[in-house]
This record gives structure tokens, sequence and C-alpha cells, in this order.
């Protein structure tokens, strides 16, 4: 995750598609931030394709 660009104030607190389409549930929202818990992730790039806010990229 980009540091700062997945947040509830960048995402008015409604984006969550990222944790819509993550096949793996890797994907939540704690706090008000998206996380994303690396152990879970299969690295599909389902959530990059979906985030508006060009927040996530596969490393």
């Amino acid at each position: 995750m980009k540091n700062g660009k997945c947040s509830g104030a960048c995402c008015s607190g409604e984006c969550d598609g990222c944790i819509d389409v993550c096949p793996a549930g890797a994907i939540s929202k704690e706090k008000g931030f998206i996380t994303v818990d690396e152990a879970k992730c299969i690295g599909c790039g389902a959530c990059v394709s979906v985030c508006e806010h060009d927040a996530i990229k596969i490393e």
C-alpha cells in the first residue's frame, strides 16, 4: 500500500471496493485505514484494478 493514500480522508470513509474483490480475504478496514494481511495476499491484483485512488500496488 502506498502510505497516506488509503485513509478515511481520501476515500470519504466509504471506499472499500478492494475489500469486496479480494478473493483471499486479505484486505480489511481497521480504524478507518485499509490494511492488507500479506500472509493471506495471493498477489492476484484484483484490488489494484478497482482502486480509484491508485493507492495499492503489488511489489
